[in-house]
């Protein structure tokens, strides 16, 4: 069972001898029966996630890529160097890790359970955000509605945010944003919400 998050492409090869994912982009839970015979792989940047029987989700986005366990223990192979050869090994992940792999440098962390049903939000049709870049959370909001967002000051992309919401809901996301940042400006055009830091007041 495969359930897509918005903005998702995969494309599916099954064969006799194993199932196979290729996930273009997006993020997808897997929901994987066991099967000796025929192990599931999904590749994604560069990799492959390998899976005889448990659940997991993926997400491949700009050159990143995280894998997050619900149950079971899954596989991460090293991405190939420019010279053909292997990377140093990466740990099998077991139910609450999470793995983020962005560049050269792995990040694994175990996560409680509702932390791991919080990063599956999304399948509820919610999107939460615990302290993420504003540019990242922003980014995340134009996938799931196509409103876009210009923030000219790179300190202000960099700002946390944290905000629970429904994932259509841009006045709601909005809202958090306001309360997360009491001197920011929100000016909203056809089509494109613009972000800015207040000026100081004069004295």
């Amino acid at each position: 069972r495969i359930e897509l998050n918005t903005d998702t492409k995969l494309v599916v090869r099954f064969s006799d001898k194993e199932r196979r994912i290729e996930l273009v982009h997006g993020e997808a839970l897997f929901d994987v029966a066991h099967d000796e015979a025929r192990p599931f792989v999904v590749e994604a940047d560069g990799r492959t996630v390998r899976a005889v029987g448990t659940k997991f989700s993926v997400r491949a986005d700009a050159g990143a890529l995280t894998v997050l366990v619900v149950e079971g223990v899954v596989a991460v192979s090293p991405p190939a160097s420019a010279s053909g050869q292997k990377s140093d090994p990466l740990p099998h992940l077991k139910a609450g890790q999470r793995l983020d792999l962005a560049g050269e440098t792995p990040a694994l962390a175990a996560l409680p359970a509702a932390e791991v049903e919080r990063n599956l939000s999304w399948r509820k049709g919610w999107l939460e955000f615990n302290g993420q870049a504003l540019s990242l959370a922003a980014g995340e909001v134009t996938r799931y509605t196509g409103v876009r967002f210009a923030i000219d000051d790179p300190s202000l992309g960099a700002m946390p945010v944290w905000a629970y919401f429904r994932a259509e809901d841009v006045d709601g996301f909005l809202a958090s944003l306001e309360q997360n940042g009491p001197n920011l400006v929100v000016q909203r055009e056809d089509g494109l919400v613009r972000l800015e830091r207040r000026s100081p007041s004069p004295n």
